[in-house]
């Protein structure tokens, strides 16, 4: 019989759970890595930077949710140079203007990003990004072959027009 695992707060997770279901176990450690692949591009950008040692050590003492909101924003934007997602803001910023801005904050202060959960929503839109375009099982999660996500405030023709557009570029594929 197998130990119990631990799940990072602790807490065992009984055997039994993590088998009757394997979605769950697969979707948690795919945002465990994620999370580590974003904490991969921090190193590699403070690295780049020259602010981190070779073997990746940061003494800087960053705040927390700086860390998590570069994180996020490195991973879209190599998300995005990769032409794997598209890349709108509602102000017209870019990725980098985003990096920017989070880094210009930081500036301020490490009490810039005290009490704020701007990192933890930023991973939060890596995670919801990383399922709805990059996860291998977002089809069967949301029971259907393709996902639309469009403003309220737009009519049903703007909608209509997209899928003509969708279906018509992908009108050779199964």
């Amino acid at each position: 019989m197998k130990p119990p695992a631990a799940s990072s707060s602790g807490q065992r997770i009984s055997p039994a759970a993590s088998e009757s279901n394997p979605e769950v176990v697969a979707f948690i450690a795919a945002l465990l890595r994620q999370t580590d692949h974003a904490a991969d591009l921090v190193i590699a950008f403070f690295r780049a930077s020259g602010m981190a040692g070779p073997n990746g050590q940061l003494d800087l003492g960053l705040p927390p949710q700086f860390l998590l909101t570069l994180g996020a924003y490195l991973q879209l934007r190599e998300w995005h140079d990769a032409g794997v997602i598209q890349w709108s803001h509602p102000e017209g910023l870019t990725i980098e203007d985003m990096i920017a801005a989070a880094i210009e904050e930081l500036k301020r202060g490490p009490q810039a990003f005290a009490g704020s959960q701007h990192g933890s929503e930023a991973m939060t839109t890596v995670f919801r990004t990383w399922y709805e375009t990059c996860s291998p099982v977002a089809r069967e999660h949301l029971n259907c072959d393709i996902a639309i996500e469009w403003e309220c405030g737009q009519g049903i023709d703007g909608i209509v027009e997209m899928l003509s557009e969708f279906v018509w570029l992908h009108r050779n594929h199964a």
